[in-house]
Formats: structure tokens, sequence, C-alpha cells
């Protein structure tokens, strides 16, 4: 998307210019941008509670996927503890299906499995699964990839203090809209990237840096977030002006305290150009200066 300034006349304007952008045009497409290449995906357990729900007799639960065009390979990409617990609630109820998208898409998560961290008895587990997916998928749920060129796999990792974007579905935010039909409300933050280690990636909330990007209020502190592992972790990137996203990491977890809240993130290397999770818990790191923009 092509805006009036570069990466490094952004990181050169006032703060009060930079809040202005953010509420403005360039804000809300990065809102918008960033949500064309997630789905939620979840599933629907037919399991009694007394609590009340609805519609009765169900629970939803769903985890945040993203999509990724790597040379000329689709990938779905979730956390691997996402699948799992679709996997688990499978064994329970035989007849349970996985679902992709806000609609009524049927995703085979077991049949295009590719590949899924932590199959070893290691304590470092990669949280991350991918899974085929195709372009006739993707336009049946109305996303689209983030388009990478083989050569520039793995992707850039970011840097400390860099602005990144963390979005997914928390379950949170699912609203019943009539008995058969959900609607998922999408949670997108930009913090600052705290720690970049190649093990892990940290987002801790600086709330006192917050701006109201949609000028619907801000979320409230302790927000329960569960449900945007998965989800990915984007960074900007520009040249000529052409602004678009590319992929960081894969959110795993959100720290339980409402007091310190950090999101954690696996970074993207662990994945291979192929849509192979590595287990490997070192890999080589490569940067770029924001006003960089990898090849197509």
């Amino acid at each position: 998307m092509k805006f009036p300034f570069s990466a490094i006349e952004l990181n050169a304007m006032t703060v009060d210019e930079r809040i202005a952008l953010t509420t403005g045009e360039f804000g809300r497409w990065k809102m918008a941008q960033a949500a064309r290449h997630i789905a939620p995906f979840w599933w629907i357990e037919p399991k009694q509670s007394p609590v009340l729900i609805t519609p009765p007799g169900v629970r939803v639960h769903n985890g945040t996927a993203f999509f990724v065009k790597i040379g000329a390979k689709n990938l779905c990409v979730t956390a691997a503890h996402v699948y799992r617990g679709y996997i688990a609630a499978k064994q329970n109820y035989p007849g349970l299906w996985c679902r992709l998208g806000e609609g009524d898409f049927i995703f085979d998560a077991e049949a295009n499995l590719h590949s899924i961290g932590g199959e070893t008895e290691r304590v470092d587990k990669v949280d991350i699964a991918t899974f085929q997916i195709t372009e006739e998928v993707l336009t049946a749920i109305n996303k689209e990839p983030i388009v990478v060129a083989e050569r520039d796999w793995p992707p850039p990792h970011p840097m400390e203090n860099q602005e990144s974007t963390a979005i997914g579905y928390p379950g949170s935010l699912r609203l019943w809209l009539n008995a058969n039909a959900i609607s998922f409300g999408i949670y997108c933050a930009g913090p600052k990237v705290g720690t970049a280690s190649d093990r892990q990636i940290t987002l801790p909330f600086e709330r006192e840096f917050w701006v109201d990007t949609m000028g619907r209020g801000l979320p409230p502190a302790g927000m329960n977030l569960g449900g945007i592992s998965g989800g990915p972790l984007l960074i900007l990137t520009e040249k000529d002006r052409d602004w678009s996203f590319n992929v960081a990491g894969v959110i795993s977890e959100m720290s339980p305290s409402a007091y310190i809240e950090t999101v954690i993130v696996e970074p993207a290397h662990f994945i291979s150009a192929d849509g192979a999770v590595r287990d490997e818990r070192s890999a080589p790191i490569k940067h770029y200066i924001p006003a960089e923009k990898p090849s197509l």
C-alpha cells in the first residue's frame, strides 16, 4: 500500500505527527491489512456446562491461524498447542470438526498437517504447527497470505524496541449472532519488541504509550487474551513508500498476570522455507533496518 512517506521519514516525525498517523488512514490500514492474513482456527464441543452458554449444550474453543506463501508454497500456521487442543477434544468427541474462518468452512487439519514442533521429548519445544492450504481454500474463507520469496526466508528477525503488530482472536470477544453463527472479535496491538533472542521474542504491553486507533476505547488491563495463540507477529516493511507486512513470529502465550502483560512469541525462523518446523533452539539471526523490504 502506497503512503506519502517512507520509513525514514516516519521515524523522523514528532510524537504528535505519529499519533495523527496512527489514528488516521495509516493506522486503520495497518489493522485492516493485518486482519486479511488471519483467521480463527476453531471447533465446537458438544459439552454440557453448568454455566449458561449460548446455544445451550455446546462450548466453542478457538485459536488463531495466519497464512504465508513462501515461494510457490501456501502455508497455514498456528501454535502447536492450539492444534493439539483440537486433537485432544476430538479424542473425546470423535465427530468433531475443525473450522477455519468465521463461516462454516470445514478444514481437515489432520490431513493437511505439514509439520509440528515438539514431537521430541525436549523441554524447549517449538510451539508452531504448519498446514498445507490451497488458493481455493484461501479464496473460500476470504483471506490472503503474506507473500515472501523463497530466497528471503527465513524472514528478518525483529530488533529490540522495534514497532510490531500482534493480532488474533481472543475467545472473550466471541459473540453468538444467532444459534448458528458466531462473530469472532479481533484484538490488534502495536507493542514495541521487548527482547528478541534467537529463542524467544517478548512483547511487553506499555500502556502509557497506547493510542486508540479506532476511537472505540482501549481494552482493559488484564483482559483475557486466550485465543490469540497462533496469531502472527508482524513487522512493517517499506520500499519506495510502498508498505507491507513481513512475518516475525508466531504468538505462543500471554503472561497470566494483569499487572505484567507480556505476549510470548516463537521466532519465525523455526519454520523452514519448505514449511517444516525445526526443533533446534538456536538459529542464525538476520536483521534489516526498517527502511528495507525483502525482494519479491
